[in-house]
């Protein structure tokens, strides 16, 4: 689930991206994984599409994230940081630097998914 305001565009780095619409300060909880708004369930390679979802390493499972922090895109040098905590079953993202408003929101997806991502950018 998005916790900050943000909105999709056209990406220099793939297709459509998600753009801060204000100064997100370093350490701000970005995004977290929410039952209410996104999905977690088993893999199963005949009914679903890695596209937008990935493995989680936590848990194993298919995650779907159910708003536009889909169009988060993958970078070597992310401007959002990963982090795990005890009693929390999947990964959470925060802000690794102050992130201006219109910059695209990045992240390193080898930090938080087996596979189902492009990590070629």
């Amino acid at each position: 689930m998005l916790l900050i305001k943000a909105k999709t565009g056209p990406s220099t780095i793939a297709g459509t991206g998600l753009f801060a619409e204000e100064l997100i300060p370093k350490g701000a909880l970005v995004w977290r994984f929410s039952k209410d708004v996104d999905s977690a369930e088993p893999f199963d390679i005949k009914k679903q599409n890695l596209f937008y979802s990935y493995i989680s390493k936590q848990t194993g499972r298919c995650i779907t994230p159910g708003d536009i922090s889909k169009h988060i895109n993958h970078s070597d040098t992310p401007n959002l940081i990963t982090h795990y905590q005890e009693g929390v079953e999947e990964d959470m993202q925060t802000a690794a630097k102050d992130i201006a408003a219109g910059e695209e929101l990045t992240a390193d997806y080898r930090t938080f998914a087996q596979e189902g991502v492009d990590f070629k950018n």
